[in-house]
């Protein structure tokens, strides 16, 4: 009967086929992390650009609100009223980090140039979770009121 002896450093082929399968977990594990990343990367991404959607959409219909409701029309607007009319097109959006400004030039009267302009702090995943600053948003329209 012969027998085996095993000098050291040298495995068996058993030895051989574990190491293998540790390696393929290890290089599973990168491999599913760079492609979790980049997904969660691009799924930030779409919400950023729905934000950005949303905000420049609001102050669009805001603008064309205050355009038909100047001083001469019976109903005017005042920019409280077109800060919650922004607010209530940004439903999804948390209200704590968007900011309205409504100015009119030279005041509500038809002719004159009403601008909307609204600001949004977009906060990313990552940065909420080390309590980094946002990317700040904005959405801008200027229109002549007609009545």
């Amino acid at each position: 009967m012969t027998r085996k002896i095993k000098i050291l450093g040298e495995s068996t082929d058993t030895e051989r086929l574990r190491s293998g399968r540790g390696a393929t977990i290890v290089e599973f594990a990168f491999g599913f992390s760079i492609v979790l990343f980049l997904f969660l990367g691009l799924a930030e991404f779409g919400r950023l650009a729905w934000t950005s959607h949303t905000l420049t959409f609001a102050v669009q219909e805001a603008g064309r609100v205050a355009i038909v409701r100047g001083s001469d029309s019976g109903r005017p607007v005042s920019a409280a009223y077109m800060q919650a009319l922004v607010t209530e097109k940004t439903a999804w959006l948390d209200p704590g980090r968007l900011s309205v400004l409504t100015t009119w030039d030279p005041d509500n009267s038809s002719g004159s140039t009403v601008t909307v302009r609204a600001t949004y702090n977009f906060m990313p995943v990552g940065v909420q979770l080390f309590s980094l600053n946002g990317i700040q948003l904005e959405g801008k329209t200027q229109m002549t009121i007609q009545k």
